[in-house]
């Protein structure tokens, strides 16, 4: 049984009877014929900290709650499923729903008073009109049930137009998108640096910049303690939303390190290396071998001078290991390890995939979704596509195939289980419980860009073409809609390039005792949309006959880009060259 997490701070919400959600609370609620409250809170998230400490430990409201609902509680970064088709607009979320689990009506945080109203006026009319009630609830049903998820082509153009929104959307005082409140939106500005790598257009170079260095040097970094908080409630970056999210800093750690090789400015790896070192201060568990979910959003510390900070006890870390953040952040380590010439990094990051294989994966299950003592939660798609990605980084990395098999075995799993017949991949797996809204599968343009952008790495690397059909299906469900997306269509459209123009791949043959110094600068070679294989003759016969390479001369490399590889390179410090010569034969 989860244990439910409340406010660190005084209040009464354990005086509610929660219950978990599962068949057992719906059978209550139908049996009952009462409503159901769902409440929808996060260990980091203040509002939802403060809803304990006021609505959820009013007398009048407990009570109410306890004699006159099923209330249920939810805690969203382990149940994302539950989140994706609930949340009614933030954290805390509040939604009243029938017994059946179909939403009448829902706000965010609602102060004691409005509590006690609107649970009222919900009940009254739950009991006065249930009849209309349920016709617009069917009506509701029979729309869902309508909207077509018939993939269409995948567009040429994606880049073009999400190009265009990003540019119209630009702030240009303070960087980001849009007014406020302003998300860092990492997947945006990653696209910007491929875009900028690859046409060399200097204002997609001053975007960038101008984003990364306000949000560095404003209220959403951490001065004292580094690592970035979750978003920033201004325009101008100056007042943070004070969470800090191991997801968000993985995204942000990753791209910093990006933007210092391609843009060559030494602030974005000062600031890298900043991320890290909150990272390994705070959400690094060298006991469990893994990486920490978030650290909580409290106001006042974070308003305290520095010296003041250092006579308090920072902000509880939910130490809760989650699979998706885990392997985000085991890729970032990867690249910082490199990049920072930080070698410590790369055994961190090898530990915490170690772990999520050794501790959170099960055979026919895949990757479990967190870990809070005991590993939890199956049927995720997030945590299949967020490992099959950390584990094929830690095989360009290392150059080990006991990652490379990893991530195929995931895949597999991805494809009977997740895989819809006519395109795509559901969020949720074919045998999940299908209570409530959880009886319609959902695809995310995010999940089935990464699912997209992993499977078409392992069609390059392995050679198999129904990797590469996958993924065209699963990008083509959202061909026709994908800017309503908003700024995360960039990752619709980094995967959508994946698709349309094969990478670069540097390929190198030879034995584990003499490839490394190869393989190191392969990496420091690689720019965007760039793969480095590492093949061993006497193990890899069959994949290197596959491919088609020759593997009479080892050690050596080659540069292939499409169905063309160069000349085998034989000398370590001619790689650079060879790559160089192919990027200006085909254009970035």
């Amino acid at each position: 049984m989860e244990e439910f997490r409340f406010s660190p701070r005084p209040n009464r919400a354990n005086e509610i009877h929660w219950r978990e959600w599962g068949k057992e609370a719906f059978e209550e609620a139908e049996s009952r014929d009462r409503p159901i409250l769902l409440a929808i809170s996060a260990v980091w998230c203040h509002w939802c900290h403060v809803m304990d400490e006021t609505s959820y430990s009013d007398p009048t409201v407990i009570d109410l709650l306890n004699r006159e609902y099923i209330p249920i509680r939810v805690d969203n970064d382990r149940h994302p499923e539950l989140n994706q088709r609930y949340n009614m607009g933030g954290w805390p979320s509040t939604g009243f729903l029938t017994p059946g689990g179909d939403i009448m009506t829902g706000a965010t945080y609602l102060p004691p008073e409005d509590m006690v109203s609107i649970a009222s006026q919900v009940l009254n009319y739950y009991r006065t009109r249930k009849e209309e009630l349920y016709s617009r609830i069917q009506d509701q049903q029979r729309s869902r049930a309508a909207v077509s998820t018939a993939p269409s082509t995948v567009p040429a153009n994606a880049a073009a137009s999400v190009l265009e929104y990003l540019t119209r959307t630009y702030d240009s005082s303070y960087g980001g998108f849009g007014t406020e409140p302003k998300f860092p939106q990492a997947d945006a500005l990653e696209f910007l640096i491929e875009e900028y790598y690859r046409t060399g257009d200097n204002r997609l170079r001053t975007m960038v910049t101008t984003t990364l260095k306000n949000m560095a040097s404003g209220g959403m970094f951490d001065h004292v303690a580094g690592g970035f908080f979750r978003y920033s409630t201004n325009r101008d970056w100056s007042v943070p939303h004070y969470e800090k999210m191991g997801e968000d800093n993985a995204a942000l750690l990753r791209l910093y390190l990006h933007a210092y090789q391609i843009l060559d400015d030494p602030a974005f790896r000062s600031t890298a290396e900043r991320i890290v070192d909150y990272v390994m201060e705070a959400l690094w568990g060298p006991d469990t071998g893994a990486f920490f979910g978030s650290q909580d959003a409290d106001e006042e510390y974070y308003q305290l001078e520095p010296e003041d900070r250092a006579r308090r006890d920072p902000p509880l870390v939910d130490r809760t290991v989650y699979t998706p953040w885990t392997a985000s952040m085991a890729s970032s380590f990867l690249e910082a390890a490199r990049v920072l010439d930080r070698p410590e990094l790369q055994d961190v990051a090898l530990a915490a995939l170690d772990f999520l294989w050794r501790v959170m994966n099960r055979e026919n299950e895949g990757m479990l979704h967190y870990y809070d003592g005991e590993p939890r939660g199956s049927g995720l798609l997030t945590d299949q596509v967020s490992a099959m990605a950390g584990f094929l980084d830690a095989y360009e990395a290392t150059g080990q195939s006991l990652y490379l098999d990893r991530s195929l075995s995931l895949v597999r799993l991805i494809l009977d289980r997740f895989r819809d017949p006519a395109g795509g991949f559901f969020d949720i797996w074919d045998a999940y419980q299908d209570l409530g809204h959880l009886e319609v599968r959902d695809k995310s343009i995010i999940e089935n860009s990464l699912a997209s952008q992993g499977l078409l790495r392992l069609h390059y690397l392995v050679g198999d073409e129904e990797y590469r059909t996958a993924a065209q299906g699963a990008l083509g469900v959202f061909g026709s809609d994908y800017l309503k997306f908003g700024p995360y269509a960039a990752s619709y459209a980094r995967a959508a390039a994946w698709l349309q123009e094969d990478p670069l791949r540097i390929e190198i043959l030879g034995g584990p005792d003499v490839t490394g110094p190869w393989r190191e600068e392969a990496l420091s070679s690689c720019r965007p949309r760039c793969l480095v294989q590492t093949l061993d003759p006497g193990q890899d016969a069959g994949l290197i006959d596959r491919l088609g390479l020759p593997s009479e001369r080892a050690p050596a490399a080659y540069v292939c880009y499409h169905m063309t590889c160069s000349a085998p390179v034989e000398q370590v410090e001619d790689l650079p060259a060879a790559v160089e010569r192919l990027v200006s034969s085909r254009g970035k």
